[in-house]
């Protein structure tokens, strides 16, 4: 008599490291994009802006737009976790 084992219990990490959430792809948040892009932006920088204030807002992505206009990477592609 072998007792195998009790139910499929599967442990599951109640604190996710933030290197695992930035390691996945990062999703603009489509309504915040077209209207910062109907505001006159460009659909890159307005889709980098709700990224990186994690689709808070309209407001919250166009303030960092505007801070953020003259960063040397403004215009680089949107990619995940640079390798490397």
């Amino acid at each position: 008599g072998s007792s195998g084992s009790s139910g499929g219990e599967e442990l599951l990490p109640d604190g996710v490291p933030e290197e695992v959430m930035e390691s996945a792809q990062p999703v603009a948040n489509e309504e915040i994009v077209a209207q910062l892009v109907s505001m006159g932006f460009s659909q890159l920088h307005c889709q980098k802006a709700a990224i990186n204030t994690s689709n808070a807002g309209v407001e919250e992505a166009m303030n960092w737009l505007l801070s953020h206009m003259d960063d040397p990477d403004i215009d680089a592609p949107i990619s995940g976790p640079s390798s490397g």
